[in-house]
């Protein structure tokens, strides 16, 4: 992987990769070679963790290195699978390692592995680099996607093969459901996501500016800013500074707190592989509204409010119309929460156990 276990803000790397890798310890003895080393003091538990010299700044170098160290410890101790998370190039570093020591691999994709925006220029597929990724999607042993919308964009770039769709679930241990469904005085948004252009963070305020014409609200924006103060800027041109609080990255193990603070959960990504805190609102009960995107693009209108990207007035006025009707809104935060009570973190353990232990089974040796 590049990153995602040990580094980030409070060494908490990405939440949800680490807790699969924590999860799938269980059952086998993991070795993660990652691009980005964790941060000082933090401590693998019940798997290795390999990186490389932060003094090496070449990206390209550090690949090559823990290729190296992997051929090194898997001639001391041979490896049985390989797993990769991102389609590039840690995809392709996989596929062709696997093809070359002949053991079975997986790629598991995570945000813009499938497509290739170049308005907002987001996403990998692209040039050269998407002729090797979807050479690596064609041969690697199992491929997941985590949305059929992300499954659907693959088809569309020419992948043939069976695509394994397994969304991350939330931990419903951590994210429990609120007994109260009662809206507060003024309505409290939420909306979870780092400031970016494929965020769209000005549809979001533009939807909400919409809003508060009708109805007493406020919003909390939760992630980290990549715009240099763009959003904020938008937000005081549309007299909104005083509703709207932006609050940075907070600790994964607090999100819980902010979902049980919010009414509604607002996304409005022009794209998603997923969008992991519209299946951590659902397990919350709190209801969701978004862009066709991702899950949301998956569940529809049964379970949340829908709308096309960048179509921040119905967005808006949908909500309007269903926070003024109880029973519809109570109907779709149930049918979120049903969704995700069943596909939660254990479900997506796993299936994707179930996929290892078969091209494990499957391999001669």
């Amino acid at each position: 992987m590049p990153g995602g276990v040990g580094g980030g803000y409070y060494s908490q790397g990405i939440p949800v990769i680490s807790k699969l890798v924590d999860d799938l310890s269980v059952e086998y003895a993991i070795s993660i070679y990652s691009l980005h080393a964790a941060n000082a003091g933090f401590n693998p538990d019940g798997y290795l963790l390999f990186s490389v010299s932060k003094r090496i700044k070449m990206n390209w170098l550090r690949w090559l290195l823990l290729v190296f160290l992997f051929f090194k410890n898997h001639f001391i101790k041979k490896y049985h699978a390989l797993y990769a998370f991102w389609g590039f190039p840690t995809g392709f570093i996989v596929t062709m390692i696997s093809k070359v020591i002949g053991r079975p691999s997986v790629i598991h994709l995570q945000g813009g592995d499938a497509v290739y925006m170049s308005s907002i220029n987001y996403g990998s597929l692209k040039g050269l680099m998407k002729n090797l990724m979807i050479w690596s999607y064609r041969h690697c042993s199992v491929l997941i996607a985590l949305t059929h919308f992300q499954k659907d964009k693959l088809i569309e770039a020419g992948v043939s093969r069976p695509i394994d769709v397994i969304p991350f679930g939330a931990d419903l241990n951590l994210f429990k459901r609120k007994e109260e469904l009662n809206l507060h005085v003024p309505v409290r948004f939420l909306h979870v996501g780092n400031l970016l252009p494929v965020k769209d963070q000005i549809t979001l305020l533009n939807s909400f500016a919409w809003i508060v014409k009708s109805v007493a609200a406020e919003l909390r924006i939760i992630g980290e800013d990549h715009l240099h103060g763009f959003i904020q800027n938008r937000c005081k041109e549309l007299n909104l500074q005083d509703r709207v609080m932006f609050m940075g990255i907070q600790p994964y193990d607090q999100m819980p707190e902010h979902y049980a603070w919010a009414d509604v959960l607002l996304m409005t990504s022009m794209y998603e592989g997923q969008c992991l805190a519209v299946s951590e609102a659902a397990a919350s009960g709190v209801l969701i509204a978004g862009t066709r995107v991702g899950i949301l693009s998956d569940w529809g209108d049964r379970c949340a409010i829908v709308v096309e990207p960048g179509n921040a007035r119905q967005l808006a006025d949908e909500i309007i119309s269903t926070i003024r009707n109880p029973e519809a809104m109570r109907s779709l935060i149930e049918k979120a929460g049903d969704e995700i009570s069943v596909k939660n973190r254990s479900w997506t353990f796993e299936k994707i156990r179930d996929r290892i232990n078969e091209i494990l089974h499957s391999t001669p040796e």
